[in-house]
This record gives structure tokens, C-alpha cells and sequence, in this order.
């Protein structure tokens, strides 16, 4: 066993894992899978037997006890911790047609609180700590139903659970930054799952995309170092922020653009650099603002509310109340505080000599002081109130609902009903907020193929025109179009209107999604795109699957909507809700 390991006997759990660690980096496992398995039961042994020395402290002399294996204790440890529950895989046959994927989400999970962020080094992960008890982590079953022999190609359950364990620590470990070796085994991992032959099947392929981005969003700030490989590897990022992600990869991709963004501000030479730390630095009562921009730091304060709303919990609370009670105040900080400390001071001494300068009266004239400046209550106040703020919030201020009883009574249900049982549950407002954001998020692929043509046709060719507009480059034109890009503000305020417009106005009760997601695209509207688009249908398919360079990703996503657009809507609309 420590041969295998190459260490001395030891109970530092760290040092196993990390001798573990060098020898698989050492060694090629895709090419012996009997030293790989010889490896694995190494580790799981020395684990075993430095737990029980641990527990048994100075009982029994030192030895190598070869005969102690792991009798499923951890996996058992992590199911009754983190609740370990899961699907069983399916096949899903195709055997014609175009298929493209289309998000759908699963059961809800619940929202945890995005912890303020430090600046992140890839590489180590520095530590972001975050309550996961909110988060389940569910067991992926990849046991054969018919009795067949896994062949050393395929992942076994093992893998998942080694997956787990990096990320969700033993009781008593340190839960801090994944390290470098961590990190490279959990890789490790990674590439064997993604090198299974079961990968190219549609049912299981769904099942460990779901596994892993649900595991990952549960571990995170853990996770952290990991998140843009995986999302990249599983395209997510190209359908982020789009309703229909499920919680958990919208989850991941939020959190991708925010460490993205983060790690870019705090770069020497960023524009806004010094206004985030402006804005990150304690602050208190006899704080003043520092000598930054005026101009940079609201720019910055709005840029993190409509794309990164998260990153606000970095910013010091009295801090960014400092820049925007003052707001109006001219030029750079220095003389502006200045000035406000100058001018409180000649109304304080003038009211002073007004008391006591007064003759006569033996009760001087009140002091008039004006009223503090009331912040926002943060409790719930009453359903028709608070739904539509709650609505407003969740579209970043593109869209604020109208008379909801008349438009759409069956949603202002479910809404009420989530209204009571936070105010029951003694919730927060930024919290009910939450919880409607959540709802909406799963709301949309349950109601979208109800949507008028005519609000679908609006939202693409919002996008459309987006994308179109003067001076944009391939590059640009394929990550706008994917969704890796945001749309200009000018096109992204009138884009989620439209989207939340759907969302709002669209009657009926919600459907169970069922299916893989999927939707096919006929023969005939594969040719007519690729004629709109001057490419051959081999070459437009690599466009729509995200291949072929910038400028055919791009080319070829145009001209699939500009021709489902011209199709007769009955046609169209078997189509145009994924695209």
C-alpha cells in the first residue's frame, strides 16, 4: 500500500491524497488501467487505516494493514451528509434529423447566497466561504441495467465519488481552496468522464451534465478553479443567461463571468481598478470618499447591478451609500468631502447662533434638522407591491408588470402563493426576490411554446438586430449570437423586455417538461438556411453546433432564424420556442 503510494506509513490524510496525486500524474491511466485500479485501492487503504489510527490513537503498534479495504463508508458518509439522491441513466436513440439541445431544467434547488468575492486566483482558488447546506448533492447511478461488463473504458461509480470527495471534504478537513494537486487529480477525473464512449449517448450525456453542474454550483466557492473548464467543456457558456438555463448552471455561469470579471478589474491598468477598490475598502462613520473618479465609480456601481449583481456583496455597504448620497457633487473626492464637512459645519454654527442669540423667549426656537435618509425597508410589505418590484428586479429594470390580475391571474397565483410563504417563513424582501427570479427561471421552458408567434418573432429579431449592427466583428457577431457576450445596453434592456413580456403575459399553467430537450430541423429548412447563408449543409450544421470559426458560427445561426422567421407560422412555431 505504501509502496504504491510511494510515502511512509502516515495519518495525514493531506499527505496521502497528495502522494496520490504525484503517482497519477506519474503514470498514464488510459493506458493501465490495472496500476490505475492498484492506485485507487492504495489510497482508499491508507485512508482507511490512517482514520482508524487516528481513532484508536497509541492501542495498536504501527503496521501496514493490507487486509483493511474501503467498505463504502465515505460514499455512505456523503449520502447521509449532503443527501445523496439520483436518476437512473437512459438511452435516448436517435436515428435521423438535426437534433440541437435546448436547456431544461430540473428539480428546484435552493438559492445560496453568492459570498463577496476576493480576488481569485485560478490556479489555488483562494477560499470563498458559502454555506452548501442549501444544496443537494445527488448520486449519479452509471450501473448497466442488462448485467454487462463495464468495460476499463467506462467510469465507474468510483470516479463520481472521488469527483465528490475533493469537492465536499471529510469531516474535521480543511473545506478551504482546492491546491494545485486537487485540482489536477479532479481533472484527472474529469478526462475520463468525458473520454467514456456512454458520452455520446444523449440520455447519459444529460445525466452527468446535470450531475456535475449541480455538484460543482454546491461546492462552490470550493469549486471555483474549476468552473470555466467544465463550462466550456459542456458549451453552457454560450446559453448563459438565458431564462431557460437550469438553476444550477445558471448558478455556474453567473459565477464564471463574475470571478472572470473580478480577475480583469483588478488588473493593473483597468479602467476601473481603482474605483473597485474604492468601493471594496472598509468603510465607517468617519469615513470620507477616496480620490477616485466620481464619474468611473457609478459607472462601475452600474455595470455590477445590470451584469454582475452578485459582486455588489464585495462593495462596503456605508461606502457606496458615501458615493451615492453625494452623487451630485462635483469633481473628485479630496475637495468634495471637503466641502460637504465645510458646509455642515456654517449650518450647524448658524443654527447655533439663532438659539443663542434669541431674547425674550424663554424657549429658543427649534433646531430645524433635516431627516436622515431612509434606506429601502427590506420587509415584505404587501403582494401588490412587492410582486411587481420583485419582477422588475429579476429583469435588471427592463420590465415592470401592469395589472397582472387581468393580464395573467393564474401566474399572480403562484406568485401570491410564494408571497405567503415567505412572509410565513419571516423572509427577507431580497430574498422573495429571489424566490420570484427562481420561479420565472423555471417558468420559461414550461410556458414558451404557449407564446404568440408574434412575441417570439420579437425577441429574435431584437437579437438579430443586435448582432447585425455596423462595425461588428466575427468574433463578436458568434459570442453575442452564442450568448457568451452580453447585448449592447442599448439592445439588452429592449431584449429582456421582450423575454419578460413572454414570461408575464403568457397565460396558462406551467407544463412538466418532457423529452431531452430536443427539437428537430427538417430537411427543408436545413437547405433553404443554407442557401440564406451562401454554405453548404455539412458546413451550417458545424455553424449550429458551434464549430467552423466565428464567422460561420455566426452566419449560420442568422440564417437559421431569419428562416424560421419567414416560415408559415404553424411551421415556424415547432421551432421558434428553442430557438
Amino acid at each position: 500500500m505504501w509502496a504504491v503510494l510511494g510515502i511512509a506509513p502516515t495519518t495525514d490524510s493531506i499527505e496521502i491524497r497528495r502522494a496520490y496525486a504525484r503517482r497519477l500524474k506519474e503514470s498514464d491511466v488510459g493506458e493501465d488501467a490495472d496500476a490505475f485500479a492498484e492506485l485507487r485501492m492504495a489510497r482508499a487503504d491508507a485512508l482507511a487505516w490512517a482514520a482508524d489510527r487516528d481513532a484508536t490513537a497509541g492501542d495498536d503498534d504501527p503496521g501496514d494493514p493490507a487486509a483493511v479495504s474501503d467498505d463504502g463508508s465515505r460514499v455512505a458518509e456523503l449520502s447521509a451528509t449532503y443527501g445523496l439522491t439520483g436518476p437512473v441513466l437512459a438511452d435516448v436513440d436517435v436515428d435521423h434529423g438535426v437534433v440541437t439541445r435546448a436547456p431544461v431544467p430540473d428539480e428546484e434547488l435552493g438559492i445560496a447566497a453568492t459570498p463577496p468575492f476576493a480576488r481569485v486566483d485560478r490556479g489555488s482558488g483562494e477560499a470563498l466561504r458559502l454555506d452548501r447546506s442549501q444544496w443537494a448533492v445527488p448520486e449519479l447511478d452509471i450501473t448497466p441495467g442488462d448485467g454487462r461488463v463495464v468495460p476499463q473504458t467506462m467510469v465507474t461509480d468510483d470516479d463520481y465519488q472521488a469527483m465528490a470527495a475533493l469537492l465536499f471534504p471529510e469531516k474535521g478537513e480543511d473545506a478551504g481552496p482546492m491546491s494545485a494537486e486537487e485540482i489536477a487529480l479532479w481533472m484527472t477525473h474529469l478526462d475520463r468522464v468525458f473520454a467514456d464512449p456512454r458520452m455520446g449517448e444523449l440520455g447519459y450525456y444529460g445525466d452527468v451534465e446535470r450531475w456535475l453542474s449541480e455538484v460543482l454550483a454546491g461546492s462552490v466557492p470550493r469549486s471555483d478553479p474549476l468552473l470555466a473548464t467544465v463550462a466550456e467543456r459542456f458549451g453552457w457558456m454560450a446559453n448563459a443567461d438565458e431564462v431557460g438555463e437550469t438553476p444550477a448552471i445558471a448558478h455556474i455561469t453567473a459565477r464564471v463571468g463574475a470571478l472572470s470579471f473580478v480577475e480583469a478589474v483588478q488588473s493593473r491598468g483597468h479602467r476601473y481598478r481603482r474605483a473597485w477598490r474604492e468601493l471594496t475598502a472598509p468603510a465607517d462613520a468617519a469615513s470620507r470618499r477616496g480620490w477616485v473618479r466620481r464619474k468611473n465609480v457609478l459607472e462601475l456601481l452600474e455595470m455590477i447591478r445590470r451584469h454582475h449583481p452578485q459582486l455588489e456583496q464585495s462593495f462596503d455597504w456605508y461606502r457606496v451609500q458615501l458615493w451615492e448620497a453625494q452623487g451630485n457633487a462635483g469633481g473628485r473626492e479630496g475637495g468634495g468631502a471637503a466641502s460637504g464637512l465645510v458646509i455642515a459645519g456654517l449650518i450647524l454654527a448658524f443654527n447655533l447662533l439663532r438659539i443663542f442669540s434669541s431674547t425674550g423667549n424663554d424657549d429658543p426656537a427649534p433646531v430645524s434638522v433635516a431627516p436622515p435618509i431612509e434606506a429601502r425597508s427590506n420587509q415584505l410589505d404587501a403582494p401588490a407591491n412587492d410582486i411587481p418590484a420583485a419582477i422588475e428586479w429579476a429583469s435588471n429594470g427592463a420590465y415592470r408588470p401592469a395589472d397582472l390580475a387581468t393580464r395573467n391571474p393564474d401566474l399572480l397565483e403562484d406568485l401570491q402563493r410564494i408571497w405567503q410563504d415567505d412572509k410565513a417563513a419571516g423572509e427577507r424582501r431580497d430574498m422573495f426576490d429571489i424566490h420570484i427570479a427562481d420561479h420565472l427561471t423555471q417558468r420559461f421552458p414550461r410556458i414558451v411554446e404557449k407564446a404568440s408567434h408574434a412575441a417570439l418573432a420579437d425577441l429574435l429579431r431584437i437579437r438579430i438586430e443586435a448582432v447585425r449592427r455596423a462595425g461588428q466583428s466575427p468574433q463578436d457577431c458568434a459570442d453575442e449570437i452564442l450568448g457568451r457576450k452580453l447585448l449592447p445596453p442599448e439592445f439588452d434592456r429592449r431584449y429582456r423586455a421582450a423575454k419578460y413580456r413572454i414570461l408575464i403575459e403568457t397565460r396558462g399553467k406551467m407544463r412538466d417538461v418532457e423529452g431531452d430537450g430536443t427539437f428537430w430541423i427538417d430537411h427543408d429548412t436545413m437547405v433553404a438556411s443554407a442557401k440564406r447563408a451562401g454554405m453548404s449543409t455539412t458546413d451550417l450544421s458545424a455553424g449550429l453546433d458551434g464549430k467552423g470559426g466565428p464567422k460561420g458560427i455566426c452566419e449560420a445561426r442568422i440564417a437559421l432564424i431569419e428562416t424560421v422567421l419567414a416560415l408559415p407560422e404553424k411551421k415556424a412555431m415547432k421551432m421558434l420556442p428553442y430557438l
